[in-house]
């Protein structure tokens, strides 16, 4: 059965300028998270990672600038197969 994501929330933390990407993944067979984040600046994809290391990510590594719409993508993935997507996202003050 697909996994499934929800309750994407992107938040960032201005002190040491990292966003967070967290969500609830739940998978009917109890298959462990391999999920793929997409993050993209304004609208661009700049980096792919995933839910082991992915979740958290500094703005240094997104180049990202006031003003930026920042967004995370989560595509659920189980190692198997492919579930839904879900994503949040934030603008940077200018």
């Amino acid at each position: 059965s697909p996994p499934t994501v929800t309750n994407v929330v992107l938040t960032h933390d201005d002190v040491n300028d990292e966003y967070m990407c967290s969500y609830d993944y739940n998978d009917p067979d109890i298959s462990p998270d391999e999920s793929i984040l997409v993050w993209l600046v304004n609208g661009n994809e700049v980096m792919t990672t995933d839910a082991l290391t992915g979740y958290l990510i500094y703005g240094f590594d997104l180049g990202t600038n006031p003003g930026d719409d920042v967004q995370c993508v989560i595509d659920a993935y189980d190692g198997e197969i492919n579930g839904n997507s879900d994503s949040s996202n934030i603008v940077m003050a200018p």
